[in-house]
């Protein structure tokens, strides 16, 4: 309220309680004030107003001003608006994307008043700025203040799509290699960088990372992989959350940068972009929503045409253990920069309580690993960013000492780096991950009547079937001929371990993975899987194998019956790098209901019949059974060398 309103109420007062300048009598009739001449004074706060419209609506507001009265009336003001740009559009096409009303009406009382300037979005092109003079009557005009704005009206958008800071002179085209390590190992070259920005704030850029659609054909195209964007110039860049890939096993993945996903200010500026080295870092985490993730870490983009900084990272992380054909591996993952060439390493055993070796140790280690004549340290070479697996006879505690290299244009090579990591490993144990379902199913083996051609070899058995604690629908039968007098009775023995394993799949349908069955000859496993599985390791569709290939599971029985047809079987036997038919049939019973056989004394026979028909393709593949079907097509990428990282996804 203005000082004139606080008068003109203590006047009021006064008059209410009696109080009078004089008696009246001669006092001329009372009359309104006249309004306050400056009550119609009207202004712009600016000269200039610059607006960056939203696409989605259709107007905006500029504001208009007149002096602050309380009492002041409503007041209709006459605008005259010129938006004509000579010599781009006429006054009627300007007119058909821009209008401004001719008058505007500030309420009662009230300082302001909003001016409705309306547009087509549609008909505006982008990132042109359209210029609209707005002026107030002369009648109204206020002898101190702004009575014309110029209002400056912009569609913003981002630029076009270009490969980023393309630059022939020094070799740059935007493109350059980028390093996985999460959920792909291995490297990807070229891979090209895309990038837009806006135009009134050139820090605001978008990016786009792509690979070639096929690499044995660049005349495809290329195709986007990952985003990114910056609000700050690539001080720090996020990575969006994004579909990556389709895994078989848990659907789709996504990734994201680590500060986006966690929100934490430990992860905050990890994703950034060095200008001087060309090398942009991504710190990203790769998951399945409700399921977890694949781990985090960093990935790298080395763009081409950039100044060697002689920075040279090398990384060096335990990725824990896996176990492959009943075999135990731990796996060591190592990220090289763009500037190694290749890395030498030697493995320490250390005692139990160590935490690692002392820097003068590792640098002692380092210096002797250099030496071409040094025979204290068996050395190994690593030439990219990937994972290595190592085994060892026993348990202990280990560490790496690694040594980088580059070679320079001369071909000489030259340590740059030393990094090392400590890390355990455990021998392996045959019954974890494993739960027992029963110890009394019955098992009706035909698998030495099958080989060796006799009936009689056909024999039953008390085993332990258990199932898988990781894997829905994994079973396994748990040495099911360590009771068997057959093993010895034909010249063969009994391995440490051995099981046959069984997938059950929600249908009731069963197949039969690579499985070792715990029998040895001739210092080779025997190991079988049903001829369906085969078929799906040599990229058979399931639909395209025939129903009998397939075993059934009903009422606690699992059953599959010999084919008999030419040049295919019920289960294949593979012994070292040959295979042999073995067309049978299995029979399990988990209830045990049917008693076993009374235990039957074989004589000693013969040799495996081997005249069977050979495989075209008889190796197995030496990945675990119960991972092959799960995890193989998703590790498939068209046209390029990346390998599938990722093991099963670890909950945060």
């Amino acid at each position: 309220m203005n000082i004139k309103h606080y008068i003109s109420a203590a006047v009021l007062a006064l008059v209410g309680m009696g109080f009078t300048a004089c008696d009246g009598k001669d006092e001329p009739d009372y009359k309104p004030a006249d309004k306050p001449a400056d009550s119609e004074r009207v202004y712009f706060a600016s000269s200039l107003v610059s607006k960056n419209i939203d696409p989605e609506a259709t107007s905006f507001d500029v504001l208009i001003y007149r002096p602050e009265n309380d009492d002041a009336d409503e007041l209709t003001v006459d605008l005259l608006a010129s938006c004509t740009e000579e010599g781009v559009l006429s006054t009627t096409e300007y007119r058909s994307i821009i209008t401004v009303p001719s008058s505007v009406t500030f309420a009662a009382g009230e300082p302001n008043a909003s001016i409705s300037i309306q547009y087509d979005a549609t008909a505006m092109t982008p990132n042109h700025v359209y210029p609209v003079y707005i002026s107030v009557a002369s009648e109204n005009a206020n002898e101190y203040g702004l009575t014309e704005v110029r209002v400056n009206i912009n569609k913003e958008e981002y630029t076009d799509w270009e490969p980023y800071d393309v630059d022939e002179a020094l070799g740059r085209n935007g493109q350059g290699n980028y390093t996985f390590s999460i959920y792909y190992g291995g490297n990807e070259d070229p891979v090209q960088l895309l990038s837009r920005y806006v135009p009134s704030n050139p820090k605001d850029m978008q990016f786009q990372i792509q690979w070639l659609v096929d690499n044995e054909d660049p005349s495809k195209g290329w195709e986007t992989f990952l985003t990114a964007e910056t609000k700050d110039g690539m001080k720090t860049i996020q990575v969006p959350q994004q579909e990556f890939a389709m895994n078989d096993t848990y659907g789709m993945v996504y990734v994201a940068d680590t500060y986006t996903y966690y929100g934490k200010e430990e992860y905050d500026g990890l994703s950034k972009f060095d200008n001087v080295s060309g090398l942009m870092t991504l710190n990203l985490i790769y998951y399945v929503p409700g399921v977890g993730s694949f781990g985090n870490g960093n990935e790298y983009l080395q763009l081409n045409g950039y100044a060697d900084t002689n920075e040279y990272s090398l990384t060096i992380t335990d990725n824990g253990q896996v176990n492959i054909a009943d075999n135990d591996y731990s796996v060591i993952n190592f990220q090289l920069s763009e500037t190694l060439d290749f890395v030498d390493y030697t493995i320490v055993e250390l005692p139990e309580d160590s935490n690692g070796l002392s820097e003068e140790e590792v640098a002692d280690i380092a210096s002797a690993i250099q030496r071409p004549e040094q025979t204290n340290y068996a050395v190994s070479t690593v030439t990219e960013s990937g994972n290595v697996t190592l085994s060892f006879p026993s348990s202990g505690k280990f560490e790496i000492i690694a040594v980088g290299y580059h070679t320079g244009n001369d071909g000489s090579s030259e340590a740059k780096i030393t990094e090392t990591c400590v890390f355990s490993f455990e021998t392996f144990d045959p019954y974890a991950g494993w739960t027992p379902v029963t110890d009394k199913a019955v098992y009706v083996d035909n698998l030495f009547a099958a080989l060796y051609g006799n009936p009689e070899f056909k024999q039953e058995l008390t085993v332990e079937v258990a199932s898988n604690d990781e894997f829905e629908g994994v079973f396994r039968i748990t040495n099911p001929y360590a009771d068997s007098d057959l093993v010895e009775a034909v010249g063969a023995s009994h391995a440490s371990f051995g099981s046959i394993e069984f997938v059950v799949t929600e249908d009731g349908i069963v197949y039969f993975p690579y499985s070792k069955v715990g029998i040895i000859e001739d210092k080779m496993d025997w190991e079988i899987c049903s001829y369906s599985y085969y078929m799906l390791d040599n990229d058979v569709e399931p639909a395209n194998i025939p129903a009998q290939f397939w075993g059934s599971f009903n009422n606690g029985k699992v059953t599959l019956d010999a084919v008999n047809i030419s040049n295919a079987a019920s289960f294949l036997m593979f012994l070292g790098d040959d295979g042999y038919y073995a067309d049978m049939d299995f029979y399990l019973d988990i209830n045990g209901d049917a008693a076993a056989a009374p235990a039957k004394k074989h004589k000693a026979t013969g040799t495996l019949t081997r005249n069977a028909v050979r495989l075209a393709s008889a190796k197995p593949s030496s990945f675990p059974a119960r991972f092959k079907a799960s995890f193989e097509a998703a590790a498939k990428t068209q046209g390029r060398n990346l390998k599938l990282n990722a093991s099963a996804p670890r909950r945060r």
